[in-house]
């Protein structure tokens, strides 16, 4: 019995061919999958005499790579190149596929006496953190006897990456996370937790491992072939890190909470375990897929498409469209209402200025809105009592008979929304949580799995809770706390979402390369971010697999020479090659982006504004730093970076109190980190007259 298997290695050998020459392959397998005959002479199997692989002949000049695994059932072909004759048979002359029992996975390798990489890093103070471990635990990681002098002398995340090809790549990933100051016991603990029961010879448990699956994909049937040739395939929908998978795989008894870095694949994790759930679930109610952003909910219909996920058993929505929804289903909203930011002529600060003039303008309007939003809605207060007890942290001090007048204009505020038939959407909120907490109706998800959880307030959580019963695989939460733009406040105990012992992080980003990151980490440096339970975040770090050039921080005259540039950046990358919807352009507020949009309109630069959801679907992104949450670009733009703009002084900003201020320059930074982290292979900053010092000048290049 043959089996089919896909390497990671052969599916990133496909990038490098034309259009014609995958076709000629994908021929070739489908044929060997309709009828796995080796022997025919179109085909023409041949072994190669240096190594253990296979050649098969997919046309005149195409060659394919393969290696063959046999246990006591089948045998199991592995798919590991695909290429031109030469270049094909030149790869395969370097590698070796390796079997390492340590981390019972099958790696490509390079083959001995292959050259170690430069021996520059082995001169200098090696990393302390690796050192310091014995010989026999490094080889109980998987590193080779004969590599141990290399291994012992890294310094940084690069040197490891330099010596990937001659281990593991379970081995690489965990020297990362001891350098980052993981315990051995934890990481060994890691590497052993992807592994199966198994004796060496039961080749077949063995590739169905986590450890394995992170870099093999069995192709059983030809959806699954037709997936791996499709023109957008991307890697993601099939190779996840054992440290991913088994988030995926595994029963939880209650809600999980998923945090990690930009980049470390936490919506993936998500969309994945959402797939899983469907394929699982035999209930009629649906699962929920949903985020803070409705530009995110857009966004993710591709991935939805690329993974293949049910639509009909999974429904993607924004929560703000969820509670729109769900309010008008169980006629908590009635038709004449006009819900306030969603009806254009619903002007909520305007009430509020005239709640401030009744107290005559002893509690400003604005601070009354904020005591609203802060603090009434995110604890659903209904009475003065209530508001009298509740805890309201970080709020200017009041004294009881001040808290009294202030709850009481509240009143008047929500009088006044009653008069006009307005409805505020927390409101909403907090009214078919109460609904669906008392039993007004059944739960309306089996599931409900959230993105960019850091986004919601109270009131949001407080519903997610209520939208499906309390019990197993109920809630997946997924976040960032150093991604959190907003001011809302989140508490999960309080919001009646118990997670404890069932909280994990990602640490390994596989987006963006090293020096992007670290770029973008540095504008949080010194900044404190608080938890979903409202102690401060200890984030312990993560690193990116992928190494490139420094970002490049650029500064200019004056605003014209800014745009000038940014002009010309984006015709260079679209003469290399690149389509215009890889590229992102963005500044703080879209107000900033005015200059750029006319430019490449002039210009005949098609571009699409993501916030506003319109324009050619295939031009250049534009949108605001607030805008591109959860969205990923080849290369992205970011204007206005400079002493003069940052932090952006809205109106008020210099009469703020000293916590607003720092809570306000903490969003401002978040949300350029952010923006920063959407690139994936180049970032440029740009700027006039004097450099920002939230841009760390020794992580960029002039």
């Amino acid at each position: 019995m043959h089996q089919f298997r896909f390497h990671r290695s052969f599916i990133r050998s496909l990038k490098n061919l034309d259009s014609q020459s995958v076709g000629i392959i994908y021929k070739t397998i489908h044929s060997l999958q309709d009828k796995p005959d080796f022997n025919t002479n179109s085909i023409r199997l041949e072994k190669l005499h240096h190594n253990d692989f296979y050649s098969i002949r997919a046309s005149k000049g195409l060659r394919i790579i393969l290696v063959k695994l046999k246990d006591e059932v089948s045998d199991f072909w592995l798919f590991i190149y695909a290429g031109k004759h030469d270049d094909a048979y030149n790869w395969a002359l370097d590698r070796k596929l390796e079997f390492s029992p340590k981390t019972q996975t099958f790696d490509i390798t390079y083959v001995e006496g292959k050259e170690l990489p430069p021996e520059g890093f082995t001169l200098q103070k090696p990393n302390t953190l690796i050192n310091k471990l014995t010989k026999e635990q490094l080889l109980e990681l998987g590193v080779k006897h004969k590599y141990m002098f290399k291994v012992v002398a890294v310094r940084t995340h690069d040197d490891i990456e330099q010596l990937r090809d001659y281990m593991p790549d379970l081995t690489a990933d965990a020297l990362g996370f001891i350098m980052l100051g993981e315990s051995y016991d934890e990481v060994l603990k890691w590497v052993k937790e992807g592994q199966v029961d198994a004796r060496e010879e039961e080749v077949g448990k063995i590739l169905d491992s986590y450890n394995n699956k992170q870099n093999l994909a069995p192709i059983q049937q030809k959806s699954d072939l037709d997936r791996f040739f499709s023109g957008d395939f991307e890697e993601w929908t099939v190779f996840l890190h054992p440290s991913q998978r088994k988030l995926v795989d595994k029963d939880f008894k209650g809600p999980v909470l998923l945090t990690g870095g930009a980049g470390t694949g936490k919506t993936i994790v998500a969309l994945h375990r959402a797939k899983r759930l469907a394929e699982a679930s035999m209930q009629r109610r649906p699962i929920l897929f949903s985020t803070a952003s409705k530009s995110l909910a857009t966004n993710l219909e591709g991935h939805f498409k690329a993974l293949g996920l049910n639509t009909s058993k999974v429904k993607l929505e924004s929560i703000s469209n969820v509670i729109l929804l769900l309010a008008k289903q169980y006629a908590l909203l009635h038709p004449s209402q006009k819900v306030i930011g969603v009806h254009p002529e619903t002007d909520e600060n305007r009430l509020w200025q005239e709640i401030g003039k009744l107290s005559w303008n002893i509690y400003p309007w604005e601070f009354l809105k904020e005591e609203y939003l802060e603090v009434i809605i995110p604890f659903d207060i209904r009475t003065e009592e209530a508001y009298l007890k509740v805890s309201r942290k970080a709020r200017p001090r009041l004294q009881g008979n001040e808290r009294s007048r202030v709850f009481r204009l509240i009143e008047r505020f929500r009088e006044k929304l009653s008069r006009r038939s307005w409805v505020h959407p927390a409101e909403i909120t907090n009214e078919l949580s109460s609904f669906l907490e008392s039993g007004g109706a059944n739960k309306p998800f089996s599931h409900v799995l959230i993105d960019e959880v850091q986004d919601l307030g109270m009131a949001e959580i407080r519903l997610v809770r209520a939208l499906a019963e309390e019990g197993e695989n109920d809630l997946f939460l997924c976040g960032d706390p150093q991604q959190k733009t907003g001011k809302k406040k989140l508490n999960f105990s309080r919001a009646g979402v118990k997670i404890k012992g069932r909280s994990f992080q990602l640490r390994i980003n596989y987006r963006t390369t090293e020096q992007i990151r670290l770029a973008a980490f540095k504008v949080l440096l010194g900044e404190k971010f608080e938890d979903f339970e409202e102690e401060n975040y200890e984030f312990e770090g993560y690193y990116s697999l992928l190494q490139g050039e420094k970002p490049l921080y650029r500064l200019f005259k004056n605003p014209q020479e800014e745009l000038d540039f940014v002009l010309k950046e984006i015709k260079e990358l679209r003469e290399r090659g690149m389509d215009f919807r890889e590229i992102c352009v963005g500044a703080f507020r879209n107000a900033e982006l005015k200059e750029i949009k006319k430019t490449l309109h002039k210009n005949g630069i098609p571009h699409f504004e993501i916030e506003a959801n319109r324009g050619d679907r295939e031009g250049v992104r534009i949108s605001s730093f607030y805008g591109v949450k959860g969205m990923e670009f080849r290369t992205v733009i970011l204007t206005g970076l400079c002493e003069e703009k940052l932090p952006h002084r809205s109106q008020g900003f210099n009469l703020m109190g000293e916590h607003k201020l720092r809570e306000t320059i903490r969003q401002q930074k978040a949300a350029l980190y952010v923006s920063m982290s959407r690139a994936r292979d180049q970032l440029l900053l740009t700027g006039t007259a004097q450099p920002s010092n939230w841009i760390d000048p020794g992580a960029m290049r002039r």
